[in-house]
């Protein structure tokens, strides 16, 4: 079996207003992932629950923008102060793949850090969502884009375009490659969704 898509993600930001639409900030950034996951055809992980996991934090500025009919949103945080944790649990993989010394389950890194949200409802049932996020410890870069297009059928279908652009200088890298340090994932999936009505 194979799991295309599995993550668990808490994105969390505190903020004090500063002046129109800008706040001091504070953010938080953890992911990992919650299952098992296996390279093509063989049963060597490539992932599993906190292995890898990263945690982000960063003190800076926010700005929020949205447009009056509500249908465009904006966000944008600059953190110039940044702390960025590395974590690899599973002795069962290669920990060097994600940038952390060999015999060490972590890797501390500071730094500065940037990420901005974007969201258009472009019909009633049509929205596209798009997130870019950087971090910089000033001896490499790591940046990741993620983009969404949601599209509703009827009530209980849906389909959902998913690209996800990942760049990252400490991974390792075939030197013949012609992508080196980038990374892809293309996901266009078709479901069943509903929606419970709130009181």
């Amino acid at each position: 079996y194979s799991i295309s898509e599995d993550i668990f993600r808490v994105n969390s930001k505190l903020g004090l207003k500063a002046a129109k639409s800008w706040y001091y900030s504070f953010t938080l950034d953890f992911k990992t992932q919650l299952l098992n996951s296996y390279k093509k055809n063989t049963t060597d992980l490539a992932a599993a629950f906190l292995a890898p996991a990263e945690l982000n934090l960063g003190l800076g500025m926010t700005y929020d923008y949205t447009r009056p009919d509500k249908k465009v949103t904006f966000n944008a945080s600059l953190a110039p102060i940044s702390y960025n944790l590395k974590i690899c649990t599973n002795d069962k993989m290669d920990e060097t793949a994600f940038g952390i010394e060999e015999g060490h389950s972590t890797v501390s890194q500071v730094g500065s850090s940037a990420e901005c949200k974007f969201m258009w409802k472009i019909a009633h049932n049509i929205n596209y969502t798009s997130r870019l996020f950087l971090f910089s410890n000033y001896n490499y870069l790591q940046g990741d884009w993620e983009n969404r297009i949601s599209f509703d059928i009827n009530r209980f279908l849906s389909t959902n375009i998913f690209v996800h652009l990942r760049y990252d200088t400490s991974s390792s890298y075939e030197p013949e490659s012609k992508w080196k340090y980038w990374q892809l994932k293309e996901i266009l999936s078709f479901g069943f969704s509903y929606k419970f009505s709130t009181i």
